[in-house]
């Protein structure tokens, strides 16, 4: 097994983030369905992070997007690459008036 992490920052809209959010949670579960429970958990772990984002952009919808600095962490488990969201932090908001620090 290998596992590799690098930070990336991105700009997204809310709908944008609940579709990374679908997509982890999608990942995670396939992994519980596996048995592989380490990883359900360290994937699962994220979606907090990524639902509170989410959550977020929905109740400001002033804010068209926003900056969001995670690490992406990927592994190679029995020949197979895994990728997924990790530390996800909002660090700015875009609206009609510009950037501000999150």
């Amino acid at each position: 097994m290998t596992k590799k992490e690098s930070t990336i920052t991105k700009t997204l809209t809310a709908n944008e983030i609940l579709d990374l959010l679908v997509k982890q949670n999608e990942l995670s579960e396939k992994f519980k369905e596996w048995k592989i429970f380490w990883l359900y958990r360290e994937i699962g772990s994220e979606s907090d992070k990524l639902w509170e984002n989410f959550s977020f952009m929905f109740e400001h919808p002033k804010y068209d997007s926003a900056k969001i600095k995670y690490k992406v962490t990927k592994y190679k488990v029995d020949g197979k690459k895994i990728e997924f969201v990790n530390n996800s932090k909002i660090t700015q908001v875009h609206s009609e008036s510009g950037w501000r620090n999150y």
